[in-house]
């Protein structure tokens, strides 16, 4: 058999032979099967080479120093030894010839790598009798990268008989490659991870020195830090980092453990002294914590995380939130946002991870659209075409495992989860592209009242799209917003329409504008982000404008459960009202409370409830119905929320970029503004209105109101009684005939009912 193979294929093994050489010259292993016996019978059971090569129903022969063994019928084996540095690639020669038959039969080869008894990998061969005996072919199988001990097995199977079959596969030339894994670099870092997560390690500029200290810049981008090495278990990947000690003692590096769909687990860290390998447990991430929450898991509790995840935003567009954008292939605009409240390491260190944010580009139909702008996955704004757009910014939950105050008892080991953003506060802003100026002054004013002496927002007078919020009771569902612009011709909105974790638009209408006969519009602004439209014969402007809704519940904190009489202390607990300046490292560090007209809110500048927990727990208004108050009725009008504490002017987030940041500031001056928009709270007195004065019955008194005395004409002798409005004597004299002087001195300032015999009259202290 093995003759008529050599003469006809002598060429070709001269070249498989010249090819083998260098083949081998590259292998770790190559078969080593010279020293597995041979036998002329047609069976050789259990062969086995010096070196480990095992052979069961096989052939060995040589041919020109070349040793070949041939796996004969369906029960032939050839094993090699165990490869204890796993196989980075295998490679061999193979034919198969032998047929006594004309039919066509089919013969497979089956290679294994196993491991034990288990099949790492597998593949086979078919072999056609139908394309006639003794043609050599190669197996080459790269990049199979399987670590650990393996071996190879060979096992033939045929459909043929034993009368049709008479031979098998002849084999010769392996080669094998190692798989060695690459020795790991130094490093002090490494994170092990689930197979589908990736790892973000990266820091901020610490070139700002106070004192010699070395400070964090804020809103500079992260800097990435690259991995020196990754490697791969069964089940994970270990990310390993060399990272020098950072410049500023108390900072470090952030990371960001991401799993597409899940929220991301972000956090601090540093080097240790002295240690080779950081070996601590928590930067080893499970399945079952990047499975915990879904990026756009909503938390809407304004209790959570101590008051401090309220799920709002801020963008670096104008008060308007309009940008307008020449049509010019240089043109760009860097979006710069933050998520507010920040997920801060400390109230005082202010460093802080941001989410993932997203953006979404809309006509104004509220049609996705991409015909007017692009936005880049970093926020680069970038014109295409001439029109209008909208663009709505929302982002991801996150989990923190650096922040504090937060109320999580080890926010290290079990994440602070930060709300991905709330539907309403999504951020909209209106973009055009090459539009004419509309030449319209809207005069969308809020607050006048209040900024008479002055005002610390950077747009003076002029309705903020993002610190202002004008809130209405939550039964009447909008708030009615009046203005009177110059040069429009009309006035759209539109309306948002608000799910939990978004807000979309269907267009604008005239549906909720109300043309006044003075020439204003009232436009009545529902729940989120209003886009008002002004149009003009040249063209149109637009302004953004956030409504929500609010309840309240109003008490006599004074005589609880009784009607409002002057002098009682009035309390109106809000629902849902936010601070317009939540805490922004470097820009904002403020305190919040709510003002009416005519009496003074004073609150501390700091650590007061209205500082950092102000949506949580600082919605209570109180104030004093007034002792000498004569009314039906006591309203409160202009209420607004007044801010006041340390940080840069109102608006001062929009001059922030990216190429300078934000240096910590640590010489803030007091800043004062007020901002939005409540609801005016109406009470009814009880203040004696039913009563009688003296010019209807028979008593004489006076001076009315009073001081100190009053004088009471009697017309025989008998008694007389004071009491105040709850219906208790507060004081009782006997009268003569005649003028009688009673001193009141002792009453303090308010209505009250005197009394004598049956006739009743209202005096006022």
């Amino acid at each position: 058999m093995k003759a008529n193979k050599i003469f006809k294929s002598l060429l070709f093994f001269v070249a498989l032979l010249l090819c083998s050489i260098s083949i081998n010259a590259q292998c770790d292993t190559t078969d080593d099967l010279i020293t597995m016996p041979t036998d002329d019978s047609w069976f050789l059971d259990n062969a086995t080479s010096q070196n480990g090569w095992e052979g069961i129903n096989v052939q060995p022969y040589d041919y020109d120093g070349v040793r070949y063994v041939n796996i004969k019928y369906a029960t032939g084996i050839l094993k090699s030894p165990v490869f204890p540095n796993g196989c980075k690639s295998l490679s061999f020669q193979w034919d198969g010839a032998g047929f006594q038959t004309t039919e066509i039969v089919n013969c497979l080869l089956k290679i294994e790598l196993k491991r034990g008894e288990t099949t790492i990998w597998s593949d086979t061969i078919t072999y056609d009798s139908s394309i006639g005996d003794y043609t050599p072919f190669q197996a080459l199988y790269d990049n199979l990268n399987i670590p650990g001990e393996v071996q190879l097995v060979l096992t033939e199977i045929t459909d043929a008989t034993p009368d049709q079959y008479y031979a098998g596969f002849e084999v010769w030339d392996f080669c094998f490659t190692d798989y060695a894994v690459p020795a790991i670099p130094a490093h002090n870092f490494q994170f092990n991870v689930p197979k589908d997560a990736t790892v973000f390690v990266g820091d901020k500029d610490q070139t700002i020195t106070v004192a010699g200290n070395y400070l964090t810049k804020h809103y500079v981008p992260f800097t990435p830090k690259p991995e020196v090495h990754i490697a791969e278990t069964d089940t994970s990947r270990i990310w390993y980092y060399d990272l020098p000690e950072p410049k500023n003692a108390a900072g470090g590096f952030n990371y960001r453990i991401t799993r597409s769909g899940k929220a991301p687990h972000v956090g601090l860290f540093k080097p240790k002294a002295g240690t080779a390998v950081e070996s601590d447990t928590l930067l080893v991430f499970t399945d079952v914590q990047l499975s915990a929450h879904d990026a756009k898991d909503i938390d809407h509790d304004v209790n959570s995380l101590n008051g401090r995840n309220v799920a709002d935003m801020f963008i670096n567009i104008n008060a308007q939130g309009y940008l307008t954008l020449p049509l010019q292939a240089d043109t760009a605009f860097q979006l710069i946002h933050t998520r507010n409240w920040q997920a801060i390491d400390t109230d005082v260190n202010n460093y802080f991870i941001e989410p993932d944010f997203h953006y979404t580009v809309v006509d104004e139909n509220g049609q996705p659209s991409n015909t007017v702008i692009t936005v880049s996955d970093s926020g680069v704004i970038r014109p295409v075409g001439a029109g209008t757009a909208i663009v709505l910014v929302d982002y991801d939950a996150m989990l923190c495992r650096h922040t504090t105050n937060v109320g999580v008892a080890d926010v290290k080991a079990d994440g602070a989860f930060f709300s991905a953003s709330w539907g309403e506060n999504t951020a909209v802003f209106v973009v055009s592209v090459a539009q004419p100026d509309a030449n319209i002054t809207t005069n969308m004013n809020l607050n006048a009242y209040w900024a008479q002496d002055g005002t610390d927002k950077t747009n003076g007078v002029a309705i903020d799209a993002e610190h202002d919020v004008l809130y209405f009771e939550a039964d009447k569902g909008s708030f009615p917003y009046t203005f009177t612009p110059e040069g429009a011709t009309q006035v759209l909105a539109a309306t948002p329409v608000v799910s939990a974790t978004a807000t979309a638009y269907i267009g604008f209408s005239t549906d909720s504008v109300t043309v006044n006969n003075d020439g204003s519009y009232t436009v009545k602004l529902g729940f989120g982000r209003n886009i008002v439209k002004l149009v003009s014969a040249t063209g149109a402007t637009y302004q953004v404008i956030t409504a929500k809704p609010v309840t309240y519940t109003v008490s006599n904190a004074t005589h609880p459960d009784e009607p409002f009489q002057p002098g009682d202390e009035v309390s109106v607990l809000f629902n849902t009202l936010y601070h317009p300046s939540n805490k922004m490292s470097g820009i904002y560090n403020m305190s919040a409370g709510i003002q009416y007209t005519g009496f003074d809110t004073n609150f501390p500048l700091i650590l007061g409830p209205g500082q950092y927990t102000f949506a949580s727990r600082a919605q209570e208004y109180k104030v004093t119905i007034p002792a000498d108050y004569t009314e039906s009725e006591f309203t409160l009008t202009y209420g607004v929320i007044k801010v006041k504490g340390f940080g840069s002017y109102y608006g001062e987030h929009r001059n922030i970029t990216i190429q300078n940041g934000v240096n910590p500031n640590l010489n803030a001056s007091v800043r004062e503004a007020y901002f939005g928009a409540l609801p005016d709270i109406r009470i009814e007195v009880d203040n004696g209105a039913g009563i009688p004065d003296a010019a209807s019955n028979k008593i004489s008194v006076y001076p009315n109101p009073f001081t100190d005395y009053i004088i009471v004409n009697a017309t025989e002798n008998g008694t007389a009684k004071i009491f105040d409005l709850s219906g208790k004597a507060v004081l009782t004299e006997k009268l003569v005939n005649g003028n009688n002087r009673i001193a009141t001195s002792v009453l303090p300032k308010g209505i009250y009912v005197l009394k004598i015999g049956g006739n009743t009259v209202k005096i006022v202290k």
